[in-house]
């Protein structure tokens, strides 16, 4: 048995040389490197010996095996964070349909100040969340991680929450990218009787029969989040709200398919959501490409755009969506609405002359006149928005920049690798930089990026280096 006391202050030493930094008396941190050089060799050895506001901070690696999966924090209020990102630090749980193993679960109502951050974890293999589960009034911290490849399998019981699962559990997530996950429910977040916050993140490329990218069943508040590519078998390509009044604020949702039913951005089941500065463009679905009102569903929808959805944007079987200043392609009764080309650019920002464009979208200065400000740009430059709120998703400032494919802060020469590794291997390209914006991909402004439909941004690619003189673009500041 480990000597505690010593290895607390074998960490605090320890935390003293690597961080430079004194420590609270009264808290620790362990480090776990699993090729040596820390006081422990796996994960939840050092949890183990965790108390309240512990860190223990994990080594780049790929951490396979019992220790570093099916992680539990025991209900302590600790950190685990890995030292360098989820780039370096990936968690495979090496799950599978006969072996079932996840990432973390939090079960004995763990604070918000139980946090994980900054891992990768993938090939999780569960009936309820494939990569993180959360239950019985647990509500963690998951930020900066990236859920790839998770599964939570149908066994006739679950299959629910590929990436997340939170039932009875209102975790905060915040800046993570879901992708590639697969349940029935909920392909990359589940949620049941919750209340989470998930914001600024990406959930892209799942599949689930009901609700692709993410199943409400409760009341979470989203926000920032980038909801695209996601199919469902069956209701809600990027979202499907049951006995829900979601909040979903500045979201961009977009190119999610319901292939064989209905709502290919949003479906609505008993639920009266709230959508406020969001944009929902080239969703499909047999009905209601963007939205699909069903059983006494009235959505509010508000400073919106829903554009270029097939075959219909709205679809009501029940209920009285109320939708005001929104631009709704084929119109739609309510006060400040428009029937009118939004005139994206770069994906999907307005055009605007200030920008550099030859007009002014018709979203420009047209949301809600009473809505608060988003903080963000509708400006392919970058300029944050300012005086009416714009129609549509508001991009941060910080994510502007078209054609630097490896997030240097520029475009140039140097761009080009990763260029063809985004048009060949879209899903590679995302996991090497998850934090980087799809759209920088997307140089000619047609909202595809990379992959077989981004073959259209080579000429403009060329195009825009060419412009340079063969000297580096800067990405525009706020």
């Amino acid at each position: 048995m480990r000597n505690v006391l010593g290895t607390r202050a074998a960490a605090f030493l320890c935390g003293l040389a690597v961080a430079g930094l004194v420590a609270p008396a009264s808290a620790a941190t362990y480090y776990v490197c699993p090729s040596g050089g820390g006081q422990f060799l796996t994960i939840q050895e050092a949890i183990d010996v965790t108390v309240n506001g512990d860190e223990v901070v994990v080594c780049d690696g790929v951490l396979t095996g019992p220790g570093n999966r099916d992680l539990n924090f025991g209900g302590r209020a600790i950190t685990v964070r890995s030292a360098n990102g989820p780039l370096h630090c990936i968690i495979d749980c090496e799950g599978s349909y006969t072996q079932n193993h996840r990432g973390f679960y939090f079960g004995g109502e763990e604070p918000p100040e139980a946090v994980v951050e900054g891992f990768t974890i993938r090939n999780g293999y569960m009936d309820v969340g494939g990569g993180v589960h959360c239950e019985y009034g647990s509500n963690p911290t998951i930020v900066n991680c990236i859920m790839v490849g998770n599964v939570a399998e149908d066994y006739g019981t679950g299959g629910t929450g590929g990436g997340i699962c939170a039932i009875s559990a209102s975790p905060t997530i915040k800046s993570c990218t879901f992708s590639e996950n697969t349940a029935a429910s909920g392909g990359g977040i589940y949620v049941y009787e919750a209340d989470p916050v998930i914001s600024d993140c990406v959930v892209t490329d799942n599949e689930a029969d009901y609700g692709a990218g993410i199943y409400c069943w409760g009341n979470p508040r989203i926000s920032g989040c980038a909801i695209t590519g996601n199919v469902a078998g069956n209701h809600g390509g990027g979202l499907c709200c049951v006995y829900s009044n979601a909040t979903i604020t500045n979201c961009l949702v977009t190119g999610n398919v319901a292939t064989t039913g209905t709502g290919g951005a949003l479906y609505c089941h008993r639920s009266n959501p709230v959508l406020v500065n969001c944009t929902l463009a080239g969703n499909q679905a047999t009905l209601g490409g963007a939205v699909r009102c069903y059983s006494t569903s009235s959505p509010a929808i508000t400073s919106s755009v829903l554009w270029g959805n097939a075959p219909n944007e709205l679809s009501v079987q029940s209920g009285s969506p109320v939708v005001t200043y929104c631009d709704v392609a084929g119109g739609w009764t309510g006060s400040g609405n428009l029937d009118l080309d939004p005139k994206f650019v770069g994906g999907y920002y307005l055009a605007q002359v200030a920008a550099g464009q030859g007009e002014n979208s018709p979203c420009v200065d047209a949301g809600d006149p009473a809505g608060a400000m988003i903080d963000g740009t509708t400006r392919t430059d970058g300029v944050q928005d300012a005086g009416v709120v714009d129609m549509g998703y508001h991009y941060p400032a910080f994510m502007v920049c078209h054609g630097d494919l490896n997030c240097d802060g520029q475009a140039d020469f140097g761009d080009i690798n990763d260029f063809v590794l985004a048009l060949s291997n879209w899903s590679a390209w995302k996991l090497t930089y998850p934090d980087c914006p799809e759209r920088n991909a997307d140089v000619n402004g047609d909202g595809q990026y990379g992959g077989p439909n981004g073959f259209g941004d080579i000429n403009p690619f060329v195009a825009l280096l060419a412009s340079g003189g063969g000297q580096p673009i800067p990405c525009p500041t706020p």
